[in-house]
């Protein structure tokens, strides 16, 4: 439930803020390949990125990231290996290649 999501992710980083000095960096997951499973996760991915706007916090969304590499030309199995869940190397570049640009 989104709801229940929202506040659990508040709670954790507001803990986080107050009982450590870290740096926190918020990040959605990759896109999915079903466009209906998709489209349940860009719920949660806004409101991690609607958390992070709140809290002050950088937001990277690796899953935009993957949908314009894929829109770029890259194949989806070079992206996630044959489980269809787990990255590949190539995807896990793709993932730091959005969590560096916000940082």
């Amino acid at each position: 439930e989104p709801g229940q999501f929202e506040r659990n992710m508040t709670a954790i980083v507001r803990r986080l803020k107050e009982e450590t000095s870290g740096d926190i960096l918020l990040m959605t997951s990759v896109a999915l390949a079903d466009p209906r499973e998709n489209a349940r996760a860009e719920i949660f991915y806004g409101v991690i990125s609607d958390l992070a706007a709140r809290e002050q916090l950088p937001c990277a969304l690796v899953h935009a990231y993957w949908q314009q590499r894929i829109a770029a030309g890259s194949r989806w199995d070079e992206l996630v290996q044959s489980d269809g869940v787990h990255p590949t190397e190539e995807g896990y570049r793709t993932m730091a290649e959005a969590i560096m640009r916000v940082l």
